[in-house]
């Protein structure tokens, strides 16, 4: 990500990677904006509004209108999911 302008929205009420970030002392992360929102509109607002070259969103992991702001406006898209084998 060197040489790249890279921005964190934590979409997250908990705020786990703005923090990560925040308290991290990792080097390649000194330069990694974040920003907080919670709200549908001002999800897609940010997003618009953005003048990064990578936009990594951390959304909650539940079906919200917070999350189809942030699918709608992906390029790519990353989930974690359990491998079939650890499905019970």
């Amino acid at each position: 990500m060197r040489g790249r302008n890279v921005t964190i929205l934590d979409t997250d009420f908990q705020k786990s990677s703005h923090d990560w970030v925040r308290e991290s002392s990792d080097e390649c992360l000194e330069n990694v904006k974040t920003y907080v929102a919670n709200e549908e509109n001002s999800i897609r607002q940010y997003i618009k509004q953005s003048r990064c070259d990578i936009l990594c969103v951390d959304s909650q992991g539940a079906v919200s209108r917070e999350l189809a702001a942030c699918l709608e406006a992906s390029d790519l898209i990353i989930t974690p999911c359990a491998p079939r084998a650890m499905i019970w």
